[in-house]
């Protein structure tokens, strides 16, 4: 009975393995053409960087931590895809280097999409999340269970800035979306798969071995 309940227990946490997926695109744009039209809303943002970004290849980031990206002239496109499983209030936070502005954005491109927040200011976090001029956040009462992405677009003219982006639950502390954020992502890893059906045929093994007994 103890290995049967081992067993069962290897599948269990093979199938609750994983983390967020954060995948990010960048594009150029003319942003000194004299027919260059600044973005000003969220909905802007989001089609004029998703138009710049189209063909991009996609990066699969390790952790949205300081990661740094050349941004000359180049608008930028991340999708974070978690898993709700505590519901409540959900903070998010993005520090981010976009010179022309940037939003942020749950589910984009859903009926249900909410807008976190915009900004069209020359942004700079350069780290300091006191730095309200360089940040993107905004909380959601009551998120859903269940898989929903994070969007992030932004626009720069020059240089390459670090960019964080960051989800806390509930009253704890803040934490990098990544491969060890403890987010379970709707694509399991090929890893997680594997032990999972080792688990589920140990756990069928050792009942049939029962059974014949």
């Amino acid at each position: 009975m103890k290995k049967i309940a081992a067993a069962a227990s290897l599948a269990l946490i093979a199938g609750a393995a994983g983390a967020s997926v954060v995948q990010t695109r960048t594009g150029s744009v003319d942003l000194y053409s004299d027919d260059y039209a600044y973005p000003t809303t969220s909905a802007s943002f989001e089609s004029l960087v998703e138009q710049a970004v189209a063909g991009s290849p996609v990066i699969t980031l390790p952790a949205f931590d300081n990661y740094q990206v050349d941004m000359n002239s180049k608008a930028f496109d991340a999708t974070i895809t978690f898993a709700v499983t505590v519901g409540g209030t959900w903070d998010f936070r993005a520090g981010v280097d976009f010179g022309a502005g940037g939003t942020l954005v749950l589910d984009a491109g859903t009926p249900g999409a909410i807008v976190i927040a915009t900004s069209t200011n020359d942004m700079w976090w350069g780290g300091d999340w006191s730095n309200s001029d360089g940040i993107l956040q905004g909380s959601i009462a009551n998120l859903s269970l269940g898989t929903h992405t994070l969007n992030l677009f932004g626009i720069e003219y020059c240089c390459s800035g670090y960019q964080t982006v960051q989800y806390r639950t509930g009253n704890g502390t803040f934490n990098s979306f990544g491969a060890d954020d403890g987010l379970v992502s709707t694509v399991p890893e090929a890893q997680s798969v594997a032990m999972l059906l080792a688990g589920l045929g140990l756990v069928g093994t050792l009942v049939r071995r029962r059974r014949q007994a």
